[in-house]
C-alpha cells in the first residue's frame, strides 16, 4: 500500500511526555474534523427519520430479551440511517444521545421494550442524516468509546440482524483445575502474548512480574485476563472489555498473593448469539459484599395469591445490587425456564414469550406426576457444587464444574429431595445450549473469583432497594390485621361462610377436571357435599377465631410494637424475620408467649396458613397494584426488573424457588495424611473441607458436585470415595477440550466481519511486512523502543519495537484509544 504519512516516535525515559504530546495532537485532529460537519437539518424530512420504528421493532422480534450493541442500517436511498444503541451502560444518559443527534443534525428516539410485568430495557435510536463517510466512522469511534471505555473491536452490527445458528455442543464445558493448571503453570505449559503485541511468555511470569492486561495463548484456545489483586476494579475497565470480548466462557482462575488471572475460552460463539459480558455489571458484582444473592417470585408471601381473571400474582424478590441490573434481570429470565420447561411448559408467564425448546426434560415420570401428591415444590436454581477451589504448588485455582446452567434442585415440603429429577435436569439445561442460562452461570463465576480473590471496587453501586413496595405492603398489613381483631362473631362467620363456600367450589371444580386426583376427598364430595361443606366452614371459623384472639392479645401484652412488628414481618418476611433462640413448635401459635419474637413467628405462621381465607378481608388486586405503583418508570434508566412477576399454572401445584447465588466455592486440599484414592471430611472454621492426596489432583473435578448432592448422606464419604478411587481422566488438549474449531492461525478472539463497517482498532491478522520492520529498525537508531504510526488509506497502522504485531485504527477516535 502507498505510504501516506508517517511518523516514529521513540518511547524511552520520557514515555508519559510523549504519550502526552501525541493525545494533544490527536485531540486537536479529532476537533478539526469534527468541526466539518453538515450543518443541523433537523427540521429538513428524511427517510430514517421515519423508518426508526420500524427499524427497531424488527430487530428487538431478533431479540426481545437482552444484548447491548451498537446497530446500523444501510443507507437510505436518500442516505439517511437508522442508528440503534440497544441498553447503553448506565453512566449515559438519554441525554447524551439526545444531543448527539442534535449536532449531527439528526433525531432522536428513546425507545422501551418491555420484559415481564413492568419491566423493561431501554434503546436509543438516532435517525442521521446524509453524512460524510469519515464522519461516520469518526463519530461511531467516538460513541464507542463513550459507550465501553475503548474502541478495540468495536464493531457495528448491520441492521436488519440474523440470530446466529444455534451451537449446542459449545456452551457446556467441563475444565478441571487440573487442566488449568496443565495448561498454565505446569512444565511446558502454554505460553501467552500480550494483546498489544510482544514476545511470548510463561503465565508464571505475567503473575510474578505483575504484568496486568489481556493475553492469548500462542495457539489457539485460552484468553487471560490479568489484574493486580488489590486494586480498584474501576482502573481495569477497558481490559475488562476486551477479555469479555476475546473470551466468550470464563472457565475459572488462577492467582499468587499479589495478581489474579482470570483464564476463559477465545471466543466460538458469535457475539450476536453470546453477547459480552458488561462491564458496568463486573464492577457491580465487584462492589458486593454480601456472601450471598438472591431472587426468587415470593408464591408464600401473604398477599400473593390469585387474581380476579384467574392470573397468580406475587411479589419479586431481588438483593438490592441486582435490581434494575442486567443480571437481575436475566435471573428473571431463567428461573422462569426453570419452573416452566421442568413442567413442560404448563407454566405461563405473564409477557414472556421465550420460545419453548425443542424437547423437554427426559423424567420417566413426570414432575406433576411424581410430586402433585404434595401439592407444593421448591424449584432452585443455586451454586452447590457450581465451582469450586484448591490449591497447586503455591498458586490458588478456581474451577467450574460445567458452563451450560447453573446446578438446581428440586423439593416437595422444601426438605425432601428428588434426587434423579435434579440430575437429569440438570443434564438436560447445561446441554441445551441456552445463551441465558451460560450467561447466568459467567456472571455467578464473576461474583464467586472477585470475592474469593478480593477483587473489589470503590465506585458506589446504584441506590436500589425494594423498601417502597415493603412500605406499601406494610401499611396492607397493619390494615389486614386490624380488620382481623375488629370482627364481630357475626362479621367473623360471614366471612369464613364465604371462604368457605370459595373454597368448596375450588375443590370440587378441580376434583372434577383431574387437577385434583384424591380418593377419601372425591368420596366426601359425592356422598354427602354438605357435611364437606360444612366441615369447611367450622374449620375456616375457628382459624378466625383464634386469630382474633391471638391478635388482640398481643396487642395487650406489646401496645403498639406487636402489629408493627409483624406487619414488617408480613411485608418482607426475608428482612424481618426475628432471629428465635429457641425452636417453636405449631402447637405454640395457639396464644402467644411472653416473648414477642416468639409471638410474630408463631402468628405470622397461622395467617400464612390462612391465606387463602385472608383475602375475603382486602382486595388482592388492589394490593397488587399498590405495589407495582411503588416503582415507578425511572426517566434515565435503561433496564428496568419487573416488580412482580404473574402467571397461570395449568394445574395445582404450588411452585416456589428461584435463585441463591452463594460466592462461597467449595474447599478442596492436598494433603499427604491422606492415602491415594481416599478422601477426607474435616471442619474448618465451620465449613467443610475436602482433604486428598496429592496424586490425585488430576480426579477431583466431580466432588464438589457429589458433596453439594449428597449433603446429609449417611453415605456421603463413601460416594467421594467412589469417585477418587477411579482412574484419573486422560488429558485433553486444549482445542478438544474447549471445542475450538479449526480456522485461520490469524484468526483471534472476536473477529469483527469484514464487511462491517471499520471504526474500531484491533490486531492487524498479518505479522509486519519487511518494509515495516525496516522502518522499526530505522526509527530504532533514534531512541531506543520506538513505536511508528502510519497514515494509510484504510486509516493508521501502529508498530512498536520488539514485535512483529501490528495495530490498525481505522479511525482518528480509534487512534486516540
Amino acid at each position: 500500500m502507498k505510504l501516506q504519512a508517517k511518523v516514529a516516535i521513540g518511547l524511552g525515559t520520557d514515555r508519559a511526555g510523549y504519550r502526552s504530546m501525541l493525545r494533544t495532537m490527536l485531540v486537536l485532529l479529532v476537533l478539526l474534523l469534527t468541526s466539518t460537519r453538515l450543518p443541523c437539518t433537523a427540521a429538513e424530512p428524511f427517510i430514517a427519520a421515519q423508518r426508526t420504528d420500524q427499524v427497531w421493532k424488527d430487530f428487538r422480534a431478533a431479540y426481545p430479551f437482552h444484548i447491548q450493541v451498537i446497530a446500523l442500517n444501510e443507507p437510505e436511498p436518500d442516505s439517511s440511517r437508522v442508528l440503534l444503541i440497544a441498553e447503553p451502560p448506565p453512566h449515559l444518559s438519554p441525554d447524551y444521545f439526545r444531543d448527539l443527534a442534535h449536532s449531527l443534525g439528526g433525531v432522536f428516539q428513546l425507545k422501551t421494550n418491555r420484559i415481564g410485568y413492568d419491566g423493561w430495557a431501554r434503546d436509543a435510536l438516532l435517525a442521521l442524516p446524509a453524512m460524510d463517510d469519515s464522519l461516520l466512522s469518526a463519530t461511531l469511534s467516538q460513541l464507542a468509546f463513550d459507550l465501553y471505555g475503548t474502541t478495540y473491536k468495536a464493531d457495528v452490527v448491520q441492521l436488519p440482524v440474523v440470530y446466529p445458528q444455534q451451537n449446542a455442543d459449545s456452551l457446556d464445558l467441563s475444565v478441571a483445575t487440573a487442566d488449568l493448571h496443565r495448561w498454565t503453570l505446569a512444565n511446558n505449559a502454554t505460553r501467552f502474548e500480550p494483546l498489544y503485541g510482544g514476545a511470548p511468555r510463561s503465565l508464571k511470569t505475567i503473575l510474578s512480574c505483575k504484568q496486568s492486561g489481556v493475553f492469548f495463548s500462542t495457539s489457539a484456545g485460552l484468553v487471560v485476563w490479568s489484574l493486580a489483586r488489590h486494586e480498584d476494579l474501576s482502573k481495569s475497565q477497558a481490559e475488562a472489555r476486551q477479555f469479555f470480548l476475546d473470551a466468550d466462557l470464563i472457565l475459572g482462575a488462577v492467582a499468587n498473593d499479589d495478581q489474579l488471572a482470570i483464564i476463559g475460552r477465545e471466543r466460538v460463539e458469535p457475539v450476536l448469539r453470546l453477547p459480552p459480558l458488561r462491564t458496568e455489571m463486573a464492577l457491580l458484582l465487584a462492589s458486593e459484599e454480601a456472601d450471598e444473592l438472591a431472587q426468587s417470585y415470593e408464591r408464600n408471601h401473604l398477599f400473593a395469591g390469585t387474581l380476579d381473571d384467574g392470573q397468580d400474582w406475587a411479589p419479586i424478590y431481588l438483593s438490592n445490587t441486582l435490581i434494575n441490573s442486567e443480571f437481575g434481570s436475566l435471573l428473571n429470565i431463567t428461573d422462569q425456564m426453570l419452573k416452566s420447561w421442568s413442567r413442560n411448559g404448563a407454566v405461563r408467564y405473564y409477557n414472556f414469550e421465550y420460545p419453548n425448546p425443542e424437547s423437554w426434560p427426559a423424567f420417566e415420570e413426570p414432575l406433576k406426576e411424581v410430586l402433585e401428591k404434595w401439592g407444593e415444590i421448591v424449584y432452585n436454581w443455586n451454586t452447590e457444587g457450581a465451582g469450586y477451589e484448591t490449591s497447586i504448588n503455591g498458586y490458588d485455582y478456581m474451577a467450574l464444574h460445567r458452563t451450560g446452567a447453573l446446578p438446581l434442585i428440586y423439593r416437595v415440603n422444601e426438605v425432601i429431595p428428588v434426587k434423579e429429577h435434579e440430575k437429569i435436569a440438570y443434564e438436560y439445561f447445561a446441554e441445551i445450549g441456552n445463551p441465558d442460562l451460560a450467561r447466568v452461570v459467567q456472571y455467578t463465576a464473576l461474583y464467586q473469583i472477585f470475592h474469593y480473590f478480593g477483587i473489589t471496587t470503590a465506585e458506589a453501586p446504584p441506590d436500589e432497594s425494594l423498601q417502597a413496595g415493603i412500605d406499601v405492603l406494610t401499611e396492607q398489613a397493619l390494615g389486614l390485621l386490624q380488620r382481623i381483631r375488629s370482627l364481630s362473631p357475626q362479621d367473623l362467620a360471614s366471612v369464613a361462610e364465604r371462604s368457605a363456600e370459595k373454597s368448596f367450589r375450588h375443590v370440587k371444580t378441580a376434583v372434577e377436571s383431574g387437577e385434583l386426583d384424591h380418593q377419601e376427598i372425591e368420596t366426601r364430595l359425592r356422598e354427602d357435599p354438605d357435611s364437606f361443606k360444612r366441615r369447611m366452614f367450622e374449620s375456616t371459623k375457628e382459624i378466625f377465631e383464634n386469630l382474633v384472639v391471638t391478635l388482640n392479645k398481643g396487642e395487650t401484652n406489646w401496645p403498639g410494637t406487636a402489629s408493627q412488628t409483624l406487619a414488617r414481618m408480613i411485608a418482607a418476611p426475608r428482612d424481618n424475620a426475628p432471629d428465635l433462640t429457641e425452636p417453636v413448635t405449631s402447637g405454640t401459635c395457639r396464644l402467644p408467649t411472653r416473648k414477642q419474637t416468639v409471638w410474630v413467628v408463631c402468628t405470622y405462621r397461622a395467617l400464612t396458613n390462612a391465606q387463602y381465607s385472608l383475602t375475603e378481608l382486602y382486595d388482592i388486586g388492589q394490593t397488587k397494584k399498590l405495589y407495582t405503583q411503588a416503582f415507578p418508570d425511572k426517566p434515565t434508566g435503561w433496564i428496568k426488573t419487573s416488580s412482580i412477576v404473574l402467571s397461570e399454572d395449568t394445574s395445582s401445584i404450588l411452585i416456589t424457588g428461584g435463585h441463591n447465588l452463594g460466592a462461597r466455592l467449595t474447599r478442596l486440599r492436598r494433603s499427604t495424611n491422606v492415602q491415594p484414592g481416599r478422601v477426607r471430611l474435616v471442619e474448618r472454621n465451620g465449613r467443610r473441607v475436602i482433604l486428598y492426596h496429592p496424586t490425585d489432583a488430576g480426579k477431583i473435578h466431580r466432588l464438589s458436585r457429589v458433596l453439594a448432592r449428597e449433603q446429609g448422606s449417611r453415605t456421603l464419604t463413601r460416594d467421594l470415595n467412589r469417585v477418587v478411587s477411579q482412574p484419573s481422566p486422560p488429558p485433553r488438549p486444549i482445542k478438544t477440550a474447549l471445542r475450538i474449531p479449526d480456522r485461520p492461525p490469524e484468526i483471534r478472539g472476536y473477529t469483527p466481519p469484514s464487511s462491517a463497517r471499520r471504526s474500531w482498532w484491533s490486531m492487524r491478522r498479518q505479522k509486519a511486512d519487511p518494509t515495516e520492520v525496516h522502518s522499526l529498525r530505522a526509527a530504532g537508531t533514534l531512541e531506543a523502543d520506538p513505536i511508528i504510526v502510519e497514515r494509510t488509506r484504510e486509516g493508521y497502522t501502529v508498530m512498536q519495537s520488539g514485535t512483529d504485531k501490528v495495530i490498525e485504527a481505522h479511525t482518528l477516535p480509534s487512534l486516540h484509544d
